[in-house]
């Protein structure tokens, strides 16, 4: 567990760790808040009990003066009074602890979610193309959130409660150092044993739940994006038999996961029955009053009501750290066998390129190219020379595998050559990719159209207070397409449906 910890915090920068360590120092607090409600019950047990207490020992007695008591039964009051107080301000502040909590934690989910994409989206073209869709989307949506509603949050619980619980196991030694012993090895014992006969099982739970998320977007993808296809060949029923065989697969991990997480609080309870009772029999046996072990089996009792949920809380959180520690290492792979920060190298280097401006003056020349595809046992484009001058227009003609969308991809910039240079007016526009993609109109082989107006989808990837709207109907009017969209009700506002689906194919 201590190396997937690592791992995880590694996608944490200083700033975000030392505020991990502040939560940590308030969860303290929090357990130690709890840790003295429950021992302030010991000496209020025993004062009921016996008051005659309160003057035999110095600090209740010097309380008493202070308060200037009319009898012991108003000290009594007074007491419990301030012991009500005491819990109320003890959940304000765990209920503090809680926001505080939970918005760290939705934060960072938030902040990692957006730094993951963008991390993403600034790969290589050349890493895309070796890697699903689905992979990514259930990356950025799944595991990224997961990581914090389940793996952070449940780190943080298994803190917490594990503090508490040592701290109040703690008290009750201090008090009756044999009989909190015995609960201790108990209690201690069981959990151990638990997580040790399911640890394995856990982890591959995990993995399959990885597994069957991705299979799932990648048939909804596969089924919803070639729609038509589907409906002509009526293959409906594949793609819904598949994507069921995944989902089934995913339920069944959710099953026994639910499962493993409701056990231990019946077997919790139970041991706790038996060390209360073998606790009085304890007492019992070295001929102490039934009167005497009452403060005793109180406490006892307080600290049951607090630890059982506790340790079923460090169990359940136990097993889902397990569960999600293969999420942890995708990511933390990811990164580390890319060799990036989520901070820096490509993302800062597109920004901030301003060494070489590309400006297109003369010619654009492909000089001795040479590409291979990742994996790929041959080259797709093999010393390749070209020269295009400014205002010449050139078609590349082949049969289909040839290299014509690689050789583009080349001009494009998305496709570093293997070997060889793209030159615009001598200048290798690797030395500033951004400066010459803006330069660059480019129209696919299959066309792209977002689920937006008509607007948006021409003004590609600005923000809507950036689009002018005269460049809008300049493009329109240049495509042919004016008197149409002017036909619309809504104009250039009107929504085209995901990938156009609401226009016809010469639209």
């Amino acid at each position: 567990m201590k190396s997937i910890f690592s791992k995880f915090l590694y996608l944490f920068n200083r700033r975000e760790k030392l505020q991990i360590v502040v939560l940590l120092i308030l969860i303290l607090v929090g357990a130690l808040l709890e840790t003295f409600v429950v021992g302030l019950i010991y000496p209020f047990i025993s004062v009921l009990k016996r008051p005659e207490i309160i003057h035999e020992h110095w600090m209740s007695s010097w309380v008493y003066r202070v308060m200037r008591a009319g009898s012991d039964k108003e000290f009594i009051v007074w007491i419990a009074v301030g012991l009500i107080g005491v819990y109320l301000l003890k959940n304000v502040y765990l209920i503090f602890l809680a926001y505080t909590q939970s918005r760290f934690i939705f934060n960072k989910q938030r902040m990692f979610s957006r730094r993951f994409f963008t991390f993403y989206l600034h790969q290589p073209y050349t890493f895309h193309l070796q890697r699903n869709t689905a992979e990514l989307l259930n990356k950025i949506n799944g595991v990224i959130p997961s990581l914090f509603s389940s793996f952070l949050l449940f780190a943080l619980m298994f803190v917490i409660e594990t503090i508490t619980t040592i701290s109040i196991l703690g008290l009750l030694i201090l008090i009756k150092p044999l009989p909190a012993i015995i609960t201790v090895s108990i209690l201690g014992t069981f959990i151990f044993a638990f997580y040790r006969i399911l640890r394995k099982k856990i982890g591959e739970l995990g993995k399959l739940s990885q597994h069957y998320g991705e299979k799932m977007i990648q048939w909804v993808n596969q089924g919803l994006g070639g729609l038509k296809e589907t409906k002509v060949l009526g293959r409906e029923e594949f793609f819904i038999n598949t994507f069921d065989k995944n989902s089934k697969g995913l339920a069944r991990v959710q099953l026994f996961m639910h499962v493993i997480n409701q056990l231990p609080r019946s077997f919790l309870e139970t041991i706790c029955m038996i060390s209360m009772l073998l606790i009085m029999l304890l007492i019992i046996v070295q001929n102490k009053e039934i009167q005497s072990i009452i403060p005793t089996l109180s406490i006892f009792a307080m600290a049951a009501f607090r630890i059982i949920p506790s340790m079923n809380r460090i169990f359940a959180a136990t097993a889902v750290l397990r569960f999600n520690s293969y999420s942890v290492e995708v990511v933390y792979n990811d990164l580390v066998s890319l060799n990036k920060d989520l901070n820096t190298n490509d993302v800062a280097k597109r920004a901030d390129a301003t060494e070489t401006v590309i400006v297109f003056n003369k010619v654009i020349e492909l000089k001795n190219v040479y590409y291979q595809y990742p994996n790929a046992n041959r080259l797709a484009l093999n010393d390749i020379s070209i020269k295009i001058p400014q205002h010449y227009s050139v078609g590349f003609v082949g049969p289909s595998g040839a290299g014509k969308t690689t050789l583009v991809d080349i001009i494009l910039g998305l496709l570093p050559p293997t070997q060889g240079k793209m030159l615009v007016d001598g200048k290798d526009i690797q030395d500033n990719l951004a400066s010459w993609q803006r330069r660059i109109g480019y129209i696919p082989q299959n066309i792209y159209l977002s689920d937006d107006t008509i607007r948006c989808n021409i003004a590609f990837g600005l923000p809507d207070e950036q689009i002018d709207e005269e460049k809008v109907w300049s493009a329109l009017e240049s495509a042919q397409l004016e008197e149409l969209v002017n036909s619309f009700s809504d104009k250039i506002n009107t929504f085209i449906g995901e990938r156009g689906i609401r226009l016809s194919g010469g639209q």
